[in-house]
């Protein structure tokens, strides 16, 4: 009898697991580059790591002047026909400042500036990933899927 062969993305690499039933302890053969995948989990976790000390704040005006401020950078290209401001993602220095700012910017929709209660909003910093997962839940449940 032939062997079979199994294909499997694991972290965006393709793993290849064959078993041989010829062999008599039916060994399972696996031909994965372990450190690749290593490397792929450690540049993961590193992410989602750095990533739970940002927040994005949307809708923000942007200011005329370029700052060289190293807490924040606005993420897109800056194009003339585009009026909608970039998001600003915002460098903090612990988990818990970014729960403290996540909490309060919930406050932002009882502004009395009516620009800053409806079109500003913060939020976790996601990976594209983690971002589409959290729309397509929003969308789900008939909520807000601007943002």
């Amino acid at each position: 009898m032939r062997g079979k062969t199994i294909s499997t993305v694991v972290m965006g690499k393709t793993a290849i697991t064959s078993s041989n039933s010829n062999n008599s302890d039916s060994s399972v053969h696996r031909n994965v580059d372990v450190s690749s995948v290593s490397f792929e989990v450690h540049r993961t976790l590193t992410d989602i790591n750095r990533r739970k000390r940002n927040v994005v704040v949307c809708g923000l005006p942007e200011s005329s002047c370029n700052s060289s401020n190293q807490g924040c950078k606005r993420l897109g290209k800056l194009t003339d026909n585009n009026h909608k401001p970039r998001r600003l993602l915002d460098h903090l220095t612990s988990e818990q400042n970014v729960s403290s700012l996540l909490s309060d910017g919930r406050n932002l929709r009882r502004s009395d500036e009516p620009y800053i209660a409806q079109l500003v909003f913060i939020n976790p910093d996601m990976s594209p990933t983690e971002a589409k997962l959290a729309f397509e839940k929003r969308a789900k449940n008939g909520l807000s899927v601007r943002h």
